[in-house]
């Protein structure tokens, strides 16, 4: 039997429930939704917390154990260890990048102002 850490087993049904959020989001700002916009920038701001925690977590402990293993590896496996530290790096600058351009982007005067409008032409017409 599998045992997954707790963080592991309570992130699962989080992670579902920010992705759900992030459908609705995207389909929202498909129709120029200001809730959308908000919903997103939320999502940015979480996503960096996320990712700033995600990188200490990784530089603390993984890495270090990591960096351990390598002294003692044969060839072969450092391989392995190099590759795996490699993606590490990879996936952290990612995950930052991606949250840090919603922000940016959702918050650009062109955004706010589109969404503006596209609600005050739904209020005219209602």
């Amino acid at each position: 039997m599998y045992w997954a850490p707790p963080a592991r087993t309570a992130s699962t049904p989080f992670g579902l429930a920010v992705s759900v959020v992030l459908i609705a989001a995207g389909i929202g700002l498909l129709k120029l939704r200001e809730w959308a916009r908000k919903a997103s920038i939320a999502y940015g701001i979480y996503g960096v917390v996320v990712s700033l925690v995600g990188t200490y977590i990784q530089f603390s402990y993984v890495m270090p154990i990591l960096e351990e293993l390598l002294e003692t590896a044969t060839s072969i496996e450092k391989i392995s260890i190099v590759s795996a530290m490699g993606a590490i790096y990879f996936a952290m600058c990612w995950t930052i990048l991606y949250p840090i351009l919603v922000l940016i982007f959702m918050n650009r005067r062109v955004a706010k102002e589109a969404i503006a409008e596209a609600e005050a032409a739904r209020t005219d017409t209602e």
